[in-house]
């Protein structure tokens, strides 16, 4: 339910941006930025047919190291509509958002309030396994013959496989 109600607010996003940019100025394409692989692809996908999207980081690059490129400033500043996650977790698009951004429409996925977001863990929720009492692994009594495998008997034949 919750994906369905994501979806719906993210065409109309996309469906009332499409109209505020048409209405603003004939152009030949819509010209759309997205900051990472998974909006690129949540929005190609909401774009198919239509055009597509172009992505900043690409790759398996990192975003809390990301430093934008002259090129990736052109296309921001080209931009009819820009996806993004949002302030505090995509930093390298803060200030480029305020300063080269001339008309494009900004979403921040952070700021739609249909989105469920989670709160951020301070601390890892997951134990090490070193820290696991022997009483946490009472289940496990009766699997100590794991390393026993001398179920091999009938493996004898195995001698037409090599060349």
């Amino acid at each position: 339910m919750k994906q369905k109600i994501f979806k719906l607010t993210l065409l109309n996003t996309i469906f009332f941006a499409f109209i505020l940019i048409f209405t603003s100025s004939v152009r030949a394409e819509l010209i759309v930025v997205t900051t990472i692989k998974p909006l690129h692809s949540l929005i190609s996908n909401v774009m198919n047919g239509v055009g597509e999207p172009s992505l900043i980081i690409e790759g398996s690059t990192s975003p809390h190291s990301f430093t934008l490129k002259p090129s990736h400033a052109k296309l921001l500043e080209e931009a009819d509509i820009i996806f993004w996650i949002g302030e505090g977790i995509e930093t390298f698009m803060e200030k480029p958002l305020e300063s080269i951004v001339k008309d494009a429409k900004v979403i921040s996925f952070m700021q739609m309030d249909s989105i469920n977001k989670l709160t951020f863990r301070e601390k890892n929720i997951f134990e090490s396994h070193d820290e696991d009492s022997d009483e946490d692994h009472e289940d496990h009594e009766g699997h100590e013959d794991h390393d026993d495998h001398d179920d091999h008997d009938n493996h004898e034949d195995h001698d037409h496989h090599q060349s």
